[in-house]
């Protein structure tokens, strides 16, 4: 599942760079012990130094790693408050599996504005690994695309997320695993 660390790594810093001309000043990037693994070091380095991705307690950015569901909802929440922790207040899911969670403000910011969905039946899944769909949907949502106005939403999302993306190449370079 490497290719979903290059599409959260180049979507994300296409994202901030669309939407905004901020930073943040982390400068993260330099610091991860296993740099020399990362394929996208321009991406990985700009959300790094944007402050999106701080890489993981230990000193690294581990690029071979599955990322869940819970973790993309932070990164995109942070993204769009411009690399900062955003104040999110006493936000809470419907989702019976994310209350109390670590995640649950994250998620629920996500799923308030359309940018993410549950599983159905009241669960939302925050440990299963984010697919390549859901994380595009993610980010073009974040992004100013509308779910209901271009299908992103309802039983063929995942068709046309895939289509959408691929019509951008947000699935540009990626290869099987």
């Amino acid at each position: 599942m490497s290719n979903l660390k290059k599409v959260l790594s180049v979507g994300l810093a296409s994202t901030m760079v669309m939407g905004m001309m901020t930073t943040a000043g982390a400068a993260s990037y330099e610091k991860f012990t296993d740099k020399a693994d990362i394929e996208h070091k321009d991406a990985v380095s700009m959300v790094s130094e944007l402050g999106i991705i701080a890489g993981l307690t230990n000193g690294t950015y581990a690029p071979k790693q599955n990322i869940d569901r819970a973790s993309f909802a932070r990164l995109v929440c942070v993204a769009l408050n411009g690399g900062k922790e955003p104040n999110l207040g006493n936000l809470k899911t419907s989702f019976t599996d994310t209350q109390g969670h670590w995640a649950e403000k994250y998620i629920a910011y996500c799923v308030d504005r359309g940018i993410i969905a549950g599983r159905g039946n009241g669960k939302f899944d925050p440990a299963a690994t984010v697919t390549g769909n859901e994380a595009a949907k993610m980010l073009l949502v974040a992004a100013g695309y509308d779910a209901q106005l271009e299908g992103l939403t309802g039983n063929d999302w995942a068709i046309k997320t895939a289509s959408l993306a691929s019509t951008l190449g947000i699935f540009d370079d990626l290869t099987a695993p």
